[in-house]
């Protein structure tokens, strides 16, 4: 299988938020299930790509979302243990992080 990585358009947003959401739910991080609170945290992938750059792998030709990866910088928001000079990055579903990791090296 083919896939592309590349910045998450607006366009797909809502589909990595409901990615994101649907690998919560499938180990348990969501203790409330689709009501949790944190669900509607999970869905804003737009203001997590105005203070990180959000990945996502792609299938071409249909561009259909596999997977995603938030990139935060020290000092974003997102960058949770991140120090100067550092960077945070959270990969949704695993299988999507050695995709990256093939592309970023």
């Amino acid at each position: 299988m083919d896939i592309t990585i590349r910045p998450a358009r607006p366009a797909e947003f809502a589909a990595v938020g409901d990615l994101l959401v649907e690998v919560y739910l499938a180990d348990g991080l969501l203790a409330f299930g689709e009501s949790d609170p944190y669900a509607a945290v999970l869905r804003k992938v737009a203001h997590r790509a105005e203070h990180a750059e959000v990945l996502v792998a792609v299938e071409p030709p249909r561009g259909a979302v596999l997977g995603a990866v938030t990139f935060a910088a020290h000092g974003s928001p997102y960058a949770e243990l991140a120090g100067p000079g550092e960077g945070d990055w959270d990969p949704i579903p695993d299988v999507t992080l050695w995709a990256f990791t093939r592309e970023l090296v």
